[in-house]
């Protein structure tokens, strides 16, 4: 039965994985929300959507051929991981906002030394960061656009592709700033 849904998707009908995106969706923001009380909604459904594209380029690569059990299992098992990954970098996020700020708080105490390699960090994070990613940052999060309205002023389909976007630039950019803080301290 599965194998018939993906040979389909293999040969470019999406319609197949339509339906199973919408056939778990819920289910899935139910169970992580469960299991993650700690992510919102916005990022579930941003890792649903991921686990679904990940779904599709398994099928494309030949890495998925056929199922064993069901669809859902597969998708759950695959966003699993993505929460869990998730849930660690919230709190490792948690942890380094801290850290800034108490870097910001020495910094205001005694002196400016930390506080400008966070500044130096952070500067050199964005020069690096694609020319989307700083579009969408700066509309998102200094000019408080909603991702509607992102995604009218950037020509991006819809607002959950402007979410999916940001959250990739977002996650590349920690990446960035947590290897540039390892290699000078």
């Amino acid at each position: 039965m599965y194998e018939e849904v993906i040979q389909q998707i293999k040969k470019g009908d999406l319609e197949p994985l339509d339906k199973i995106y919408l056939e778990h969706k819920s289910d899935f923001i139910g169970f992580a929300h469960a299991q993650f009380p700690q992510i919102g909604t916005e990022s579930i459904e941003d890792a649903y959507q991921d686990t679904i594209i990940d779904v599709y380029k398994n099928i494309a690569a030949d890495r998925l051929t056929s199922i064993e059990y069901s669809f859902r299992t597969y998708i759950f098992h695959i966003g699993k991981t993505k929460l869990i990954k998730l849930a660690d970098r919230q709190k490792k996020f948690e942890h380094t906002e801290l850290t800034v700020v108490e870097e910001h708080v020495a910094y205001e105490a005694t002196s400016d030394h930390n506080w400008q390699e966070v500044q130096k960090a952070l500067s050199f994070v964005m020069a690096n960061a694609s020319d989307s990613c700083k579009q969408i940052l700066k509309l998102f999060y200094f000019q408080k656009k909603s991702m509607s309205e992102i995604a009218l002023a950037l020509g991006y389909s819809n607002a959950d592709t402007v979410k999916a976007k940001k959250n990739r630039c977002i996650n590349q950019l920690s990446d960035k700033a947590a290897g540039m803080f390892n290699n000078q301290f």
